[in-house]
Protein backbone atom coordinates (compact mmCIF):
# COMPACT_ATOMS: atom_id res chain seq x y z
CA UNK A 1 0.00 0.00 0.00
CA UNK A 2 1.04 3.23 -0.48
CA UNK A 3 -0.64 5.89 2.05
CA UNK A 4 -0.29 9.65 1.61
CA UNK A 5 -1.93 10.22 4.66
CA UNK A 6 -0.06 12.15 7.02
CA UNK A 7 -2.75 11.70 10.22
CA UNK A 8 -1.13 8.06 10.74
CA UNK A 9 1.83 10.17 12.38
CA UNK A 10 -1.02 10.66 15.32
CA UNK A 11 -0.55 7.19 16.42
CA UNK A 12 2.68 5.06 14.67
CA UNK A 13 2.73 3.00 17.55
CA UNK A 14 -0.85 1.56 16.62
CA UNK A 15 -0.37 1.69 12.85
CA UNK A 16 2.78 -0.53 13.20
CA UNK A 17 1.23 -2.84 15.47
CA UNK A 18 -1.52 -3.58 13.64
CA UNK A 19 0.61 -3.91 10.22
CA UNK A 20 3.81 -5.41 11.47
CA UNK A 21 5.24 -5.90 8.26
CA UNK A 22 4.78 -2.12 7.38
CA UNK A 23 7.67 -0.22 5.86
CA UNK A 24 7.61 3.62 5.89
CA UNK A 25 8.81 6.10 4.25
CA UNK A 26 8.27 9.97 5.77
CA UNK A 27 9.23 12.93 3.27
CA UNK A 28 10.04 16.14 4.88
CA UNK A 29 9.36 19.76 3.83
CA UNK A 30 9.73 22.61 5.79
CA UNK A 31 6.39 23.17 7.59
CA UNK A 32 6.51 26.96 6.57
CA UNK A 33 6.05 26.25 2.96
CA UNK A 34 3.40 23.65 3.78
CA UNK A 35 1.37 25.76 5.80
CA UNK A 36 -0.06 27.99 2.97
CA UNK A 37 -0.98 25.09 0.47
CA UNK A 38 -2.67 22.99 3.12
CA UNK A 39 -4.67 26.49 4.75
CA UNK A 40 -5.79 27.04 1.42
CA UNK A 41 -7.28 23.37 1.31
CA UNK A 42 -9.10 24.16 4.05
CA UNK A 43 -10.21 27.29 3.64
CA UNK A 44 -11.47 25.90 0.13
CA UNK A 45 -13.23 23.18 1.84
CA UNK A 46 -14.17 25.21 4.41
CA UNK A 47 -15.67 27.89 2.87
CA UNK A 48 -18.81 25.90 1.04
CA UNK A 49 -20.62 25.37 4.22
CA UNK A 50 -19.18 28.87 5.97
CA UNK A 51 -18.35 31.17 3.82
CA UNK A 52 -17.45 34.02 6.33
CA UNK A 53 -14.93 31.70 7.06
CA UNK A 54 -11.51 33.93 8.78
CA UNK A 55 -8.86 32.43 6.38
CA UNK A 56 -6.12 34.22 9.74
CA UNK A 57 -8.16 31.99 12.22
CA UNK A 58 -8.19 29.21 10.15
CA UNK A 59 -4.60 29.08 9.05
CA UNK A 60 -4.03 29.80 13.07
CA UNK A 61 -5.77 26.47 13.73
CA UNK A 62 -4.27 24.43 10.79
CA UNK A 63 -0.80 25.40 12.06
CA UNK A 64 -1.60 24.14 15.57
CA UNK A 65 -3.15 21.01 14.65
CA UNK A 66 -0.75 20.33 12.18
CA UNK A 67 2.19 20.98 14.22
CA UNK A 68 0.56 18.79 17.16
CA UNK A 69 0.52 15.81 14.25
CA UNK A 70 4.34 16.78 13.02
CA UNK A 71 5.71 16.31 17.41
CA UNK A 72 3.36 13.40 17.85
CA UNK A 73 4.85 11.44 14.93
CA UNK A 74 8.35 12.84 16.02
CA UNK A 75 7.94 11.82 19.36
CA UNK A 76 6.82 8.06 18.22
CA UNK A 77 10.04 8.48 16.32
CA UNK A 78 12.10 8.24 19.74
CA UNK A 79 11.40 4.48 19.90
CA UNK A 80 14.11 2.44 17.96
CA UNK A 81 11.16 0.10 17.71
CA UNK A 82 9.32 2.69 15.70
CA UNK A 83 12.12 4.81 13.83
CA UNK A 84 13.65 1.38 12.67
CA UNK A 85 10.78 1.10 10.56
CA UNK A 86 10.55 4.39 9.05
CA UNK A 87 13.34 6.21 6.13
CA UNK A 88 13.01 9.80 5.67
CA UNK A 89 13.87 11.13 2.10
CA UNK A 90 13.52 15.06 1.44
CA UNK A 91 10.66 16.00 -0.85
CA UNK A 92 13.58 18.26 -2.46
CA UNK A 93 15.32 14.56 -2.83
CA UNK A 94 12.11 13.03 -4.65
CA UNK A 95 11.31 15.68 -6.99
CA UNK A 96 14.72 16.43 -7.70
CA UNK A 97 15.53 12.78 -8.45
CA UNK A 98 13.00 10.35 -8.14
CA UNK A 99 14.41 6.98 -9.59
CA UNK A 100 16.87 8.03 -7.16
CA UNK A 101 15.14 8.48 -4.25
CA UNK A 102 12.94 5.08 -5.11
CA UNK A 103 16.79 3.14 -5.45
CA UNK A 104 17.38 4.46 -2.02
CA UNK A 105 13.54 3.47 -0.53
CA UNK A 106 14.37 -0.22 -2.56
CA UNK A 107 18.12 -0.47 -1.08
CA UNK A 108 17.06 0.75 2.00
CA UNK A 109 14.12 -1.97 2.73
CA UNK A 110 15.64 -4.76 1.11
CA UNK A 111 13.83 -4.63 -2.03
CA UNK A 112 14.88 -5.88 -5.47
CA UNK A 113 15.09 -3.11 -7.87
CA UNK A 114 15.20 -5.06 -11.11
CA UNK A 115 15.56 -3.65 -14.53
CA UNK A 116 12.16 -4.15 -15.39
CA UNK A 117 10.92 -2.07 -12.01
CA UNK A 118 13.66 0.57 -13.55
CA UNK A 119 11.82 0.32 -17.41
CA UNK A 120 8.80 0.58 -15.37
CA UNK A 121 9.33 3.65 -13.30
CA UNK A 122 11.40 5.35 -16.06
CA UNK A 123 8.19 4.96 -18.52
CA UNK A 124 5.75 5.95 -15.51
CA UNK A 125 8.14 9.23 -14.71
CA UNK A 126 7.43 9.78 -19.08
CA UNK A 127 4.28 9.95 -18.66
CA UNK A 128 4.02 11.93 -15.79
CA UNK A 129 5.75 14.36 -17.05
CA UNK A 130 4.21 14.72 -19.91
CA UNK A 131 1.05 15.80 -18.38
CA UNK A 132 -0.04 19.71 -18.50
CA UNK A 133 -0.21 20.67 -15.11
CA UNK A 134 0.21 24.17 -13.45
CA UNK A 135 2.57 24.34 -10.60
CA UNK A 136 0.59 25.37 -7.60
CA UNK A 137 1.47 28.48 -6.23
CA UNK A 138 -0.01 29.88 -2.60
CA UNK A 139 0.46 32.89 -1.01
CA UNK A 140 0.72 32.84 2.79
CA UNK A 141 0.39 36.55 3.34
CA UNK A 142 -3.40 35.57 2.20
CA UNK A 143 -3.87 33.26 5.86
CA UNK A 144 -1.24 35.72 7.57
CA UNK A 145 1.31 32.61 8.03
CA UNK A 146 4.58 33.93 9.87
CA UNK A 147 7.61 32.29 9.84
CA UNK A 148 8.00 32.22 14.11
CA UNK A 149 4.08 31.14 14.60
CA UNK A 150 5.00 27.79 12.09
CA UNK A 151 8.69 27.24 13.70
CA UNK A 152 7.43 27.44 17.39
CA UNK A 153 4.49 25.02 16.46
CA UNK A 154 6.57 22.70 14.88
CA UNK A 155 9.42 22.61 17.26
CA UNK A 156 9.97 19.46 18.05
CA UNK A 157 9.40 18.65 14.04
CA UNK A 158 12.26 20.90 13.07
CA UNK A 159 14.60 19.30 15.87
CA UNK A 160 14.54 16.28 14.85
CA UNK A 161 14.39 16.51 10.92
CA UNK A 162 15.54 20.25 10.16
CA UNK A 163 18.59 18.97 7.85
CA UNK A 164 16.19 16.72 5.79
CA UNK A 165 13.07 19.33 5.49
CA UNK A 166 15.43 22.29 4.55
CA UNK A 167 14.63 23.61 1.10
Amino acid sequence: WVLKSPPHLLDLDALLSVYPDARLVQTHRDPFRIMASLSNLVYTIRKLGAPDTDPHDLARSVIELWGTVAARGAAARTDRSVDERVLDIAYRDLVGDPTAAVRTIYDHFGIDFTDEFAARLKAFLAADAAEDRAPHRYDGTKFGIERAHVEAAFSGYYDAYRGVCAE
